[in-house]
């Protein structure tokens, strides 16, 4: 067996693109513009100085709609580039999917 080839990921993913089915770029900008809503509503919270706890609440519905949203994209990506790339044997392609799935889970 070969020992395992050090990629260097780019993080920041400067350039990189995928492209997404028109529904699954649709469904992802849906959830992004009510996130959006939901972060001007936290805003607002603050604004009016609402009470501690109620932002708080309010901030853990954004963060969990957020893992929602990190959740649906890697699970596109498996669904498709991700598989594309394991059919076609880029070595690269676990390594790229297993440091998406560790910080997805950090």
């Amino acid at each position: 067996m070969a020992p395992m080839q050090h990629v260097q990921l780019n993080p920041a993913g400067a350039g990189r693109t995928q492209e997404r089915a028109p529904e699954v770029k649709a469904a992802l900008a849906n959830r992004l513009s009510r996130l959006a809503g939901q972060i001007l509503g936290v805003r607002g919270m603050v604004e009016r100085d609402a009470h501690c706890s109620d932002i708080v609440v309010q901030c853990q519905a954004v963060a969990s709609a957020i893992s929602s949203l990190e959740r649906e994209l890697v699970a596109d990506y498996a669904r498709g580039e991700f598989a594309r790339k394991v059919q076609t044997g880029d070595p690269k392609a676990v390594q790229e999917f297993m440091w998406t799935l560790r910080r997805l889970l950090n």
